[in-house]
């Protein structure tokens, strides 16, 4: 609501910030000025401080009649006066109500954010509580794999000390059916007799002439076969080496190994000129135009049928 001054009826001010009761309350100062001088001047000097006295009181009267009557308001300006001051009273109590109002929804909402933040930090909380748990067990179940692969190494290294202890000797040559006392040498002669010695050789020999004797087909000797003889590879590998091929003219290699030949071959194929299409690298029946034209042709007789 707009402010009205109830001195001039205007908008934008008060009746105690009026400019016309300025304007008024400053010529009734300059009027009682002028009285004061005006009956300095005609009263003589010999009553000048009787009469100085007697013009300040009377200033002073002046003064008080006018601002008693500048200060005495009317009923009906008071009431106006009432009237606005009860609207404006009102208009701020219900924009007070209204800042209450909107005070309690913010704190409403704020409750309701907090809470939501509380929420979500105890959902991220508990996942994060998950997720450490189950590393947890994952760990657990890796340290429990840990001890059983542990457990059997500590087992298989005590078996291999087992086995190790019950290892025999390099020169005991013991074997089933052996008793140790029986077969233990407490002295022997090393210094044999001739007349033994010539009897085991004698036995040996008859042995020999008792075998089979074992003879090659093609050096004639005894104690190999023809396929596993020496002298007969080594007559072959001589004459592998001195056959020559007719091509180069080399030993030691076959037609189906020899270089020249196929570095002449590869050569030919090379300058070998197309009679289609008279390019160099390929023969007629390898063009690739050729082929093109051909299956056009097929296609074409498809296509008529």
């Amino acid at each position: 609501e707009e402010i009205i001054c109830f001195e001039c009826n205007k908008p934008g001010h008060y009746k105690s910030d009026c400019p016309r009761l300025k304007k008024k309350d400053l010529l009734k100062k300059k009027k009682k000025v002028m009285i004061a001088t005006w009956d300095d001047s005609d009263e003589s000097s010999t009553d000048e401080y009787s009469n100085e006295e007697v013009a300040q009181i009377a200033l002073m009267a002046l003064e008080e009649e006018e601002e008693e009557e500048s200060d005495e308001v009317t009923y009906d300006e008071l009431v106006l006066v009432v009237e606005k001051y009860s609207s404006v009273i009102a208009s701020l109590k219900k924009k007070v109500k209204t800042l209450v109002n909107e005070n309690e929804e913010l704190k409403s909402i704020n409750l309701a954010k907090e809470e939501n933040s509380n929420e979500i930090e105890v959902d991220l909380l508990e996942n994060e509580v998950a997720f450490l748990e189950k590393e947890n067990r994952n760990l657990k179940e890796e340290i429990d794999a840990l001890k059983k692969t542990f457990s059997k190494f500590s087992n298989s290294s005590e078996k291999l000390e087992n086995l190790l202890g019950m290892q025999r000797c390099v020169f005991d040559k013991a074997r089933l059916g052996y008793e140790e006392m029986n077969n233990v040498k407490l002295y022997q002669n090393f210094f044999e007799k001739k007349e033994m010695i010539e009897k085991e050789k004698v036995e040996k020999a008859h042995i020999k002439k008792k075998m089979v004797k074992i003879s090659c087909n093609y050096c004639g000797k005894i104690g190999h076969r023809s396929f596993t003889c020496f002298h007969k590879k080594n007559v072959m590998f001589k004459k592998n080496m001195n056959d020559s091929y007719n091509f180069c003219g080399k030993h030691g290699h076959t037609s189906l190994s020899c270089y020249h030949r196929k570095n002449d071959i590869f050569k030919k194929k090379i300058n070998a000129s197309c009679d289609h299409c008279g390019k160099y690298g390929h023969a007629s029946s390898f063009c690739f135009y050729k082929r093109k034209i051909m299956h056009k042709k097929s296609m074409i007789i498809s296509c008529n049928n």
